[in-house]
């Protein structure tokens, strides 16, 4: 599994989450991280929607919904990670 440092800002809200997910574990805190892997913008409703599942994050992103800055190839798995 990838390890991988997110920080995910949510408009409107000003809020800003950090996610790190190592070893089979996801942690999450608010605040920011030095470097991360990846950041993502979205509102905090779209966000909402995603963790839900009443809004795709694929098509979110396509959409320009969600903003992403840094490793792509980490963002790509980030799906994956989490599947149900």
């Amino acid at each position: 599994m990838p390890k991988l440092c997110a920080e995910a800002w949510l408009l409107h809200s000003k809020s800003k989450w950090v996610v790190e997910i190592a070893e089979g574990e996801c942690r999450i805190k608010e605040g920011t991280t030095a470097s991360p892997d990846v950041t993502l913008t979205m509102s905090a409703s779209d966000y909402v929607a995603i963790a839900k599942g009443e809004l795709d994050p694929v098509k979110a992103f396509m959409g320009g919904r969600i903003k992403f800055k840094g490793n792509m190839s980490l963002l790509m798995k980030l799906p994956t990670l989490f599947k149900q």
